[in-house]
Order: structure tokens, then sequence, then C-alpha cells
């Protein structure tokens, strides 16, 4: 795990966050397919109030809007109707996504980005994300407030991972 410190404040590490995803679009060398970020369950729910203002700020051609999925998306088939209509270039962001379905998740996470839109998850129990989910996700952490990058280690035998 690489850690590097930012900022305390809530809204301004929301900021760093994407701020930080956002210069990635475009670059497919370090472009992720989801972003993540790990924190406390009531960070993710403060993360969906400010999200909005914070993409609206930042987020350029890049960034247009954002979709705050707080609930286990209805799937259909293997689509999620609620992404049907979503415009190009938003983020579907997904608090506490370790209580979804994962195979529900990994869907979203890929219609979204068949639609020209990025996922951004966030989570607090890592070992309830499936293995899949992993392979995909570019993570930031948020502890008390100071923004680090998050790794999960993959050099660890699946057994170990917790």
């Amino acid at each position: 795990m690489s850690v590097t410190a930012i900022e305390k404040d809530s809204a301004r590490a929301v900021k760093k966050i994407m701020t930080s995803f956002a210069s990635t679009i475009g670059n497919s060398k370090k472009e992720a397919l989801c972003w993540g970020v790990k924190t406390s369950p009531e960070m993710q729910l403060e993360i969906a109030t400010v999200l909005a203002k914070t993409v609206t700020e930042i987020g350029g051609d890049k960034i247009r809007g954002v979709m705050v999925l707080a609930q286990q998306a209805k799937m259909v088939g293997n689509r999620t109707p609620e992404l049907k209509a979503i415009p190009k270039s938003h983020v579907v962001y997904i608090p506490n996504a370790e209580s979804w379905r994962q195979d529900s998740l990994l869907q979203v996470i890929l219609q979204s980005s068949q639609a020209g839109c990025k996922a951004m998850i966030g989570f607090s129990t890592p070992s309830k994300l499936s293995l899949g989910i992993y392979q995909f996700l570019v993570t930031k952490q948020i502890t008390d407030g100071i923004v680090t990058d998050w790794a999960i280690n993959m050099d660890m035998p699946i057994c170990d991972i917790q």
C-alpha cells in the first residue's frame, strides 16, 4: 500500500480525488475502467453530497455530471435501466458498493464504461468486493479526512485477502 497525505477537509479531499481521476481521462496508459474510494460509510454518503458540486468545478469537458446509485441497481438481463439514458461523460457513483451483489456491480461498471461514462465506487470493507472488481479498480483512500493512494497487494495469495 502506498501512502501520500493530501488534505484533511472532506470537500477538499473529494476535489483532490476527482481532479486526480479526471486528469487520467483520455490517457490510455493511466485511465482506469473504475475509480474507487476506500473510506467509512458515512464519508461515502458525504462524498455523494459534494460530488456534483466538485465535478461542476473541475470537470470541464471530461466530466459533465454525476449520477448517484445509492441502492442496489435493478438489473434487466445484464443491463441497468437507470443507466439507459445517462449522458456521455458522467460519473456513476456507487456508495457502499460492497453491499451490492458483485456480479450486478461489475455489470453496472461495464455498462457505465460502454455509455462513455466513468464508474466510481465507495467501499469500506475491501474483502467484500469480488476479485473481478479489483482488476479494473484504481482507488484513493480517505481516513480522518486525509487522502492517500490505496492498492491491494496482488503479490499476496488470494486466500490471505481479508
